[in-house]
């Protein structure tokens, strides 16, 4: 906790450029897209918690579920929600930047190893 409170300034500011490092590396997959922030004027659920990291799969044939359990089993990733399409990640200020990379490299395998049509 001592640790915490000394050092909250870079702890947060690294964990947002964690974030914005990751949401920048995912735009090059296929089938699956990040929410993120609209614009300084428009609210959102990413707005409300910056900590959280939602990914949407943008084919019917991998629900969120599918994709939670595939992230678990194959990868050893455990997010924390699954819904009908998306998965949620909550993220802290303990997270690494290879933390970030072990998901996004996951979620690239996924993208190309998969027959999504």
């Amino acid at each position: 906790i001592a640790y915490v409170a000394l050092n909250k300034e870079q702890l947060f500011d690294t964990l947002k450029k964690n974030i914005n490092y990751f949401i920048e590396k995912c735009k090059d997959l296929v089938w699956f897209e990040l929410m993120e922030k609209q614009g300084d004027n428009v609210l959102s659920m990413f707005d409300q918690d910056p900590a959280k990291i939602v990914i949407f799969s943008k084919t019917k044939q991998l629900t969120g579920t599918g994709l939670m359990e595939i992230l678990a089993k194959d990868y050893g990733l455990q997010l924390e929600m699954a819904g009908i399409n998306y998965v949620v990640g909550i993220l802290s200020i303990m997270d690494k930047k290879e933390g970030f990379d072990k998901l996004y490299l996951a979620l690239k395998e996924i993208d190309k190893k998969r027959d999504w049509l």
